[in-house]
């Protein structure tokens, strides 16, 4: 009888034993998956969170390089529109200087733009104006010179053989006459430009182009070797050129014609 008490008690100890460990063991393997997904699940949101860090840098970066790019384009179109508005605005100073010493000098004409002939040439064209006073070839100087006193004056007998030359020299023109006496008449022979300071009465003088001439007074003119004339009667306006450039204006009067 004690032995098979011992018997019934070591299988009740057995029994509990194993009732004991069977579901621990089970617990353990259910437990340890689950903490593995709650591992994963915020390993991968950390690196989504990482991911979308890195993204919204990478954008802003760009956004700053693309302005900055913007930006710097920008300066350069107003540095160069700044400089076309500046060469722009000389010209027209330039143009209104010009004009304003031709209005002095009474030539505030000028040439015609565009690249075709549009120009005349007349006897008025003839006339040479300075401040209020004019020239006219073969007609007494006294008024002009009365008007605007020259810088030196000389008469000479005349290479004619008879009469006097005079010459009247000016700063910016030089004007030939002709007397047949002492105390006749000097009239104009020849006026001749010599600088760039006064002009013809459409606004040529020296420094202008042959198509400036061209515009001005058309193509009725006669050409030999480097002078462009035009004539109206004994009476002639010429322009020699250097080149493309006018050099010398010369108006002239025949007197032995």
């Amino acid at each position: 009888m004690k032995k098979a008490y011992i018997l019934a008690v070591c299988a009740a100890v057995a029994g509990t034993v194993l009732a004991g460990c069977g579901p621990a063991e089970e617990n353990t393997q259910i437990g340890e998956p689950q903490i593995t997904a709650a591992e994963t699940e915020e390993t991968t949101a950390e690196e989504t969170t990482a991911a979308e860090t890195t993204a919204a840098e990478t954008s802003e970066t760009t956004a700053e390089e693309t302005t900055t790019a913007e930006t710097t384009t920008l300066s350069e179109t107003e540095a160069v529109t700044e400089a076309e508005t500046t060469a722009e605005e000389k010209k027209e100073e330039e143009k209104k200087d010009d004009q304003n010493s031709q209005a002095e000098n009474g030539n505030s004409e000028q040439p015609s733009d565009g690249g075709q002939a549009s120009g005349s040439f007349s006897d008025d064209d003839l006339v040479f104006s300075f401040g209020n006073a004019q020239v006219k070839l073969d007609e007494d100087l006294a008024g002009f010179i009365a008007a605007n006193a020259p810088d030196s004056e000389t008469c000479d007998p005349s290479c004619l053989g008879n009469g006097e030359d005079c010459i009247y020299a000016y700063a910016h023109f030089k004007i030939n006459g002709y007397r047949e006496t002492a105390d006749a008449p000097v009239k104009a022979t020849s006026i001749e430009l010599t600088d760039s300071e006064v002009s013809t009465s459409k606004g040529i003088k020296k420094g202008s182009s042959k198509d400036d001439v061209i515009r001005a007074y058309g193509t009725g003119y006669t050409e030999q070797g480097s002078m462009i004339k035009y004539e109206s009667g004994k009476k002639s306006l010429t322009f020699i050129m250097s080149g493309d450039t006018v050099s010398v204006i010369s108006y002239d009067v025949d007197i032995l014609g």
